[in-house]
């Protein structure tokens, strides 16, 4: 099951779209909510989840560690989509440093392979 999960979302995931303006999580992916739940434990070493309401939607957010100061993934039911990995920065957000990378904290895939 675990094996299965993760590979479902190493073989859809892509790269989010680029933001322009502000920040959005560098990787998506349509999957389930369980599969997606199964993935976060296994990328991540310590996940803490919560649900919450937006605009009277569900969505999940996950953080790494117990308290929910590091953001590292959100699970939005309606959309039967996952994000997650490093801040992919809008090419014209105002705040950011050209010189700066696209990605900040990108999602390390190697420890997946081989």
């Amino acid at each position: 099951m675990k094996e299965r999960a993760v590979q479902i979302i190493l073989d859809n995931m892509r790269n989010s779209d680029d933001p322009v303006v502000g920040a959005v999580f560098e990787k998506e992916v349509k999957t389930s909510f369980e599969d997606f739940c199964v993935f976060m434990l296994f990328a991540y070493k310590d996940v803490t989840m919560i649900r919450q309401n937006e605009n009277g939607t569900a969505i999940y957010m996950f953080y790494n560690g117990d308290e929910a100061t590091d953001h590292i993934g959100t699970y939005v039911p309606s959309r039967i989509t996952g994000y997650f990995g490093g801040s992919r920065v809008g090419s014209q957000n105002p705040m950011r440093d050209p010189d700066d990378p696209d990605v900040k904290n990108p999602f390390d895939i190697s420890k997946f392979e081989g």
